[in-house]
């Protein structure tokens, strides 16, 4: 996503609502042939208290780079205009953005603020679209892998309650031979009475 930017000198109007995700392209146009050094920053806040990126290059016009720990930014300037790359944008970083230019080299020091650039960055979330296969792959292999798991722990699951079960069954129909205890006062055989013998 590319967006160009005039400076002040070039337009005077109230830019509009700037939306994206992570990544951003701001074209900011100016002169940058009146001086030999220069020094860009992009400020952001309504009192443009926080550097977001900053970055120094000379008549060479070699692009530079600013990182931080969230975000990353990449300068790349030419005799007209100045780019910043921004990548790692998160909905936090949904502010007013303002380009500061500095004429370092030769004398005399000059600076100028362009007139503010709102960037509104959206959740990741809503750019998923069921049209672009690569934003699908992810959450179809997520859903294959989490259902392959259930479906193994559901089996294994399974196979355990069914042998457990079977073994239990052939357990209870075994045949057990046991011979039933008698107390010790018990005669198995009654005597025969002295007067019922033969004679």
């Amino acid at each position: 996503m590319v967006h160009t930017v005039h400076d002040v000198a070039a337009e005077n109007q109230l830019k509009p609502v700037l939306k994206t995700f992570k990544t951003i392209n701001l074209t900011f146009i100016s002169n940058f042939t009146d001086k030999t050094e220069f020094q860009v920053s992009l400020l952001r806040g309504v009192k443009r208290s926080i550097t977001f990126c900053k970055g120094s290059f000379n008549s060479s016009y070699q692009l530079f780079m600013f990182d931080d720990s969230y975000i990353k930014c990449t300068g790349i300037p030419t005799e007209s205009n100045i780019t910043f790359q921004l990548s790692g944008l998160n909905e936090n970083h949904t502010d007013i953005y303002f380009l500061k230019k500095e004429g370092m080299y030769p004398p005399p020091y000059t600076c100028h603020q362009d007139d503010s650039t709102v960037i509104h960055v959206k959740e990741e979330f809503f750019k998923a679209n069921c049209s672009d296969p690569q934003s699908v792959w992810p959450l179809l292999v997520t859903i294959i892998v989490t259902g392959s798991y259930s479906v193994g722990i559901t089996a294994a699951l399974l196979c355990y309650i069914l042998k457990k079960a079977n073994k239990n069954r052939i357990l209870q129909s075994e045949y057990i031979n046991v011979v039933p205890r008698r107390p010790k006062s018990h005669q198995p055989y009654a005597q025969t009475p002295m007067y019922s013998q033969h004679r």
